[in-house]
């Protein structure tokens, strides 16, 4: 649940993952342009959903089928 919880941190915002802040700072100085935190936010809300909602039916088949 922990490893689940901190993926869907760090794909929601910039700030969720400390990854995600070397990745933007390295682009950047390399002259790359980078998200916004806005924008990395749109993408990441979508990445965050799909992401809850496969966790949840995996935990769902699991309660259930207990496999």
């Amino acid at each position: 649940m922990l490893a689940s919880a901190n993926t869907i941190a760090g794909n929601l915002t910039i700030f969720g993952a400390a990854s995600n802040i070397i990745i933007m700072q390295t682009a950047e100085s390399r002259g790359i342009k980078v998200f916004s935190f806005v924008e990395f936010f749109k993408i990441g809300s979508i990445i965050t959903v799909l992401n809850i909602t496969v966790y949840y039916l995996f935990l769902a088949f699991y309660i259930l089928y207990g496999v």
